[in-house]
């Protein structure tokens, strides 16, 4: 991802959800090296986007002072965190190429690779995530084609459910990251 396509990801998104999305991803890698340590790998895919919803919902509660606006508007707070777990996920992903750790991969690639990581075969992620990211770019049906190369790894431990649950969360993800939804 190149520096002005960082920033013109966080400016559409706004100081708010830039800030709170860059609280994840410290609290998370702090949280991933402590009490997260013996977490299976699977239920770490999910965890920047659990994380982004509570954080959001907590600044949600302390800007509008109280629990009844989280309460009643929880719909939004959960689309919100969802947001604020996609660009976390994004600010990762960029670290990673900055820190020169991205293997060659494109930036829609590193986000479906940071996403399937623990579901893939070491050796088979990268290839896994190229053609995702590739049924995403050109495919009338993307989750479906995601869904059958998670499936295609026997130790992946991934059941068709659990596939297309994956397949959501990548295309929610690329959607808000890339389509600039929040």
């Amino acid at each position: 991802m190149e520096i002005a396509n960082f920033i013109d990801t966080l400016s559409l998104y706004g100081a708010d959800i830039a800030l709170l999305s860059a609280a994840t991803c410290i609290a998370f890698a702090v949280l991933k090296r402590t009490l997260l340590k013996k977490c299976p790998k699977k239920l770490m895919t999910f965890m920047p986007f659990v994380l982004g919803i509570a954080i959001y919902a907590l600044y949600a509660a302390v800007s509008n002072v109280g629990l009844d606006y989280v309460a009643h508007e929880i719909y939004y707070i959960c689309e919100r965190g969802f947001t604020v777990g996609s660009l976390s996920t994004a600010i990762y992903v960029w670290y990673e190429q900055l820190a020169g750790k991205g293997g060659g991969l494109t930036a829609r690639e590193s986000v479906v690779y940071a996403l399937i990581a623990a579901y893939v075969p070491t050796e088979e992620a990268e290839n896994a995530a190229k053609l995702i990211a590739e049924a995403f770019e050109s495919d009338e049906k993307p989750e479906a084609r995601t869904v059958e190369v998670l499936c295609g790894y026997e130790d992946g431990g991934l059941s068709e459910s659990g596939a297309q649950a994956v397949a959501a969360l990548i295309a929610g993800a690329l959607e808000r990251i890339e389509g600039g939804e929040g």
